[in-house]
């Protein structure tokens, strides 16, 4: 588990031996489901914002994506070439690191994605 939000929803990311996969999820009250963005080859789910929307990243390279009311939106953050988005907040701010072309480590917010 990964995230939890004041209404006690959890976001987290599991792992399945049949397609040797990690996939994210979500869990609100006694509802579990799998979220994996569109053409994702693994998927971290990392946070869950007070309204229930999800953060995460997915693929190689990775990219982040929002789950908001069942519908994904995507996102690259400008000059990583890895990138891990690890906060999302009701405004719709995301922050989070990045590694840039020569692996270095930097800090990004991304304002009302």
């Amino acid at each position: 588990m990964e995230g939890i939000n004041p209404r006690g929803e959890l976001a987290g990311t599991f792992f399945t031996h049949a397609d040797n996969r990690y996939h994210g999820f979500v869990f609100r009250g006694s509802t579990f489901e799998t979220i994996d963005p569109p053409g994702s080859t693994y998927t971290w789910a990392v946070s869950i914002d007070p309204s229930g929307d999800v953060l995460g990243f997915y693929g190689i390279p990775s990219r982040g994506f929002v789950l908001r009311r069942g519908s994904f939106s995507t996102f690259d953050v400008p000059g990583a070439a890895i990138a891990f988005p690890y906060g999302l907040n009701a405004r719709g701010d995301i922050a989070g690191v990045y590694h840039d072309a020569q692996f270095s480590l930097h800090g990004f917010l991304l304002s009302g994605q």
